[in-house]
């Protein structure tokens, strides 16, 4: 841009998503998103200069976004991000990124009588869609000893940190009751910490792959609960396979699809503070772009500390039992460059009517239509899941 190898990055995108099923209309939610950044090839740092490494070029990085999200019947979100930070290389496994100034801006609109109604229903969904300020600063760590494409042994490690309202509480007064505001909206205070460790195994000709994935938010100060978009889900073609997308957690929670209409089963969005999850799957080639996969996923999500639905909280000496675990299949075209991946799984154990977790071996009836419609799950995904 400025003939020193600044680039600027600009793009648009946009995407639907869809549930399948009797009532339900074919796009659930669309939303459009636009970017801006521009990228630097030096820290740039005010009254500091940084000594750089020779090997790698660091990067200044200034990134603005805009998403409009619209969830069919129910609301519409706007989201502005602003961001001034670095990333840089270590070494050639490891790179960082550090954002000292990171704001976002998100506000509900559009709100449907309907959705409403569930949210006046319950007090930490109704909470955590409040119009709210983030602004804070993020930090992430990658580390991949991947040598090249066709190296399959390696490791991945990603760490995510991220904080938000610390420095706003110190020129006002912070009451999670009576929450404080700037320019009309609360802000948010929290502090977040996500991990995603992976392992790729040879086996043969064909491949092992783990993941372990732990995460925790904690709100504080001007925040009763963690704002919707910092919360941790679980399930899903990228998670938990045998259960829907926010459709597990948190703990034993159990939400019976006989008893909920057409209209609120689109929207079983049950969110956590906190996630543990692990995955592995058996990679296998059947021939040529065909290749096939076996797979097991268990985890589940909590609340930490929550007051009006105790029994979600994480409980040490309680959250092994409360473990949902899911099996299923996989097919995958894959042509190196692009992948297109169809998983089909069922819940080997999860939450029932009981109040607890339990193993469905015995509840499996693989010849009743009712039993596929609730408990297969069908996941269209582009890419591997990890």
């Amino acid at each position: 841009l400025f003939r020193h190898s600044e680039l600027l990055d600009v793009r648009l995108g946009g995407q639907v998503e869809t549930q399948l099923g009797a009532g339900v209309s074919l796009v659930n939610s669309s939303d459009l998103s636009a970017s801006v950044k521009l990228t630097f090839p030096r820290f740039i740092v005010p009254f500091y200069k940084i000594r750089e490494s020779r090997n790698y070029i660091p990067r200044t990085i200034l990134n603005s976004s805009f998403t409009y999200l619209s969830r069919n019947q129910y609301y519409s979100l706007q989201s502005i991000i602003l961001k001034f930070g670095y990333k840089w290389r270590e070494n050639r496994n490891s790179v960082h990124e550090f954002y000292p100034i990171a704001v976002n801006e998100v506000t509900v609109v559009n709100k449907s009588a309907a959705f409403q109604e569930i949210l006046d229903g319950d007090v930490r969904l109704a909470n955590s869609f409040n119009d709210i300020f983030i602004a804070g600063l993020e930090y992430s760590y990658n580390y991949n000893n991947q040598q090249n494409n066709s190296d399959r042994s390696y490791q991945y490690l990603k760490g995510d940190f991220e904080t938000s309202g610390n420095v706003l509480s110190l020129f006002t007064k912070v009451d999670e009751d009576n929450p404080a505001s700037i320019a009309g909206l609360t802000f948010a205070q929290y502090v977040k910490l996500n991990l995603d460790l992976r392992n790729y195994i040879p086996f043969g000709k064909s491949n092992l792959a783990f993941r372990f994935l732990i995460g925790s938010g904690f709100s504080y100060g001007n925040s009763q609960e963690l704002p919707y978009i910092k919360q941790f889900l679980i399930g899903g073609a990228n998670s938990l396979r045998a259960y829907p997308l926010r459709g597990l957690g948190p703990a034993n929670n159990y939400i019976d699809p006989d008893t909920i209409s057409t209209f609120e089963s689109q929207f079983v969005d049950q969110t956590g503070d906190m996630r543990i999850e692990l995955n592995a799957e058996y990679r296998y080639n059947i021939f040529s772009f065909l290749k096939g996969a076996y797979f097991i996923d268990a985890g589940n999500i909590w609340l930490i500390n929550n007051k009006d639905r105790i029994e979600g909280n994480f409980n040490f000496s309680e959250f092994v039992k409360q473990i949902a675990v899911g099996s299923g299949i996989g097919l995958r075209l894959d042509f190196e460059f692009f992948l297109i991946r169809l998983d089909i799984a069922t819940p080997l154990r999860g939450p029932t009517s009981s109040g607890q977790s339990e193993w469905l071996f015995d509840k499996m009836s693989f010849g009743s239509k009712k039993w596929r419609n609730n408990n297969i799950q069908y996941n269209l995904g582009v890419g591997y899941p990890f």
